[in-house]
């Protein structure tokens, strides 16, 4: 396997989604192709999120395919709202038309 050490321009990665300015996102999904043994990957994590901001965190890795993609493989995608409630004329309409689109989710 060809390193790519030192060569950002060859780490190709895959994201599971992505947020815009002002959205946050939990447990995100990525994928990057790296020659590294399966040993390291504790001392790998440890070392990355020492240089990560300390709301972003990689919390475990695992082996997949080569034809990994984390967006196209993503099952599914659950998204959160949170509203002031003065915006709402009728909350209790708001709630049920809610919980009908989450059961059929």
């Amino acid at each position: 396997q060809e390193s790519n050490f030192g060569h950002l321009q060859k780490v190709q990665w895959t994201r599971a989604a992505r947020t815009d300015r002002g959205v946050h996102a939990a447990a995100q999904c990525c994928a990057m192709k790296l020659n590294l043994p399966l040993n390291q990957r504790d001392k790998f994590i440890t070392q990355v999120n020492t240089f990560l901001p300390a709301d972003i965190r990689i919390h475990c890795m695992t082996k997949v395919s080569k034809g990994f993609n984390a967006k196209m493989f993503c099952s599914k995608r659950r998204y959160q709202y949170l509203l002031p409630t003065y915006v709402l004329h009728d909350i209790q309409t708001m709630h049920t038309i809610l919980n009908e689109a989450y059961k059929k989710q």
